[in-house]
């Protein structure tokens, strides 16, 4: 199931720590508002750092998902 899916890259980031909020204003030439991308820098308790992007479906009416890095 596509929740199962959602739900395995979610646990992923259990345990770690939101330590920033993270901005790219990197011109998106597919976006029509030109909206920077928003996330989440996570530490986690391995002292990894992983950011959550979070994102909008294609034509930017959203609901919408994330990518962990």
């Amino acid at each position: 199931m596509a929740n199962d899916y959602w739900q395995r890259k979610l646990s992923q980031l259990v345990d770690g720590k939101i330590i920033s909020v993270i901005v790219d204003k990197t011109v998106n030439e597919f976006s029509a508002t030109n909206e920077p991308f928003i996330g989440l820098r996570i530490e986690m308790p391995d002292g990894k750092i992983k950011d959550m992007w979070l994102l909008s479906d294609e034509e930017g009416n959203a609901p919408g998902r994330f990518i962990i890095v």
